[in-house]
C-alpha cells in the first residue's frame, strides 16, 4: 500500500529501488504517450515506462509487468482503485490553458516556473480547483454525455465556444501524416511569399 503522506521518488521492484521522474510535466508526457493511437498498447506502455523510470534500460524484462502496474498506480495518485472510468470529460492537451489557469489559482503561484513539482502535488492542486472556466466546461461536457438538459447560460457558452466544449477526436496516424504534409506545404508557400526560400 502506498504511503500517501509521502511523495515517492522511487519505486521498489524486486529487491531494488528504481528512481522515477515524478515531475508533473513528465507525467503529462507519459499520459500523452499512453493515449497515442499509432502504437499498440504494449508499445505505449513500454515508451511510458522509459519516460517514467530513470534507469529503465537497466531494468530486467521480468520486472516490466510490475513496473507497468506501479506506473499506473503512480498516475492515479497512489490510489489502488480509482473507480470505474466514466465518459471522457477532460483532455490534458486540449484543456491545457484552462487547467493551467485553475491549477495555478489553486496553488497560488505559477507552477510552470518551478523546476520541479511532484505529480501528486499537482494532482492535489488539480483536485482543489473550484468554480471556474474548467469546471464549467467539464460540467457542460458531463451533461452532454449524460443527455441532461443544459441551462440557458450553458447553451449560450456551447453556442459561443463549441471548440472549447467539444473534445477533439484523436487523429489516426494517416491523418497526422496528412496534417504534417499540408503544414509543410503551407510553410513552404509562406516562405516563398516572404522571399525566404
Amino acid at each position: 500500500m502506498q504511503d500517501l503522506w509521502r511523495l515517492p521518488k522511487k519505486v521498489r521492484l524486486g529487491e531494488q529501488d528504481w528512481d522515477i521522474r515524478a515531475d508533473f510535466r513528465v507525467m503529462l508526457r507519459v499520459m500523452a504517450v499512453l493515449e497515442r493511437k499509432d502504437l499498440p498498447e504494449s508499445g505505449r506502455i513500454y515508451l511510458a515506462m522509459r519516460l517514467f523510470f530513470k534507469e529503465f534500460s537497466q531494468m530486467p524484462p521480468a520486472l516490466w509487468e510490475s513496473a507497468a502496474k506501479e506506473l499506473m498506480l503512480f498516475l492515479a495518485g497512489g490510489r489502488q482503485d480509482p473507480g470505474p472510468a466514466g465518459p471522457r470529460l477532460l483532455d490534458w492537451q486540449q484543456d491545457a490553458e484552462l487547467i493551467i489557469a485553475d491549477v495555478n489559482k489553486a496553488a497560488g503561484r505559477e507552477l510552470r516556473e518551478l523546476d520541479f513539482v511532484h505529480w501528486w502535488t499537482f494532482l492535489s492542486f488539480f483536485g482543489a480547483v473550484g468554480e471556474g472556466r474548467l469546471s464549467a466546461v467539464v460540467g457542460i461536457r458531463k451533461k452532454l454525455a449524460e443527455g441532461t438538459a443544459l441551462d440557458e447560460w450553458e447553451k449560450e457558452y456551447l453556442r459561443r465556444e463549441p471548440g472549447r466544449i467539444k473534445l477533439k477526436a484523436a487523429l489516426s496516424p494517416e491523418e497526422e501524416a496528412e496534417k504534417a504534409r499540408l503544414q509543410k506545404l503551407l510553410d513552404k508557400k509562406e516562405g516563398q511569399r516572404n522571399g525566404t526560400t
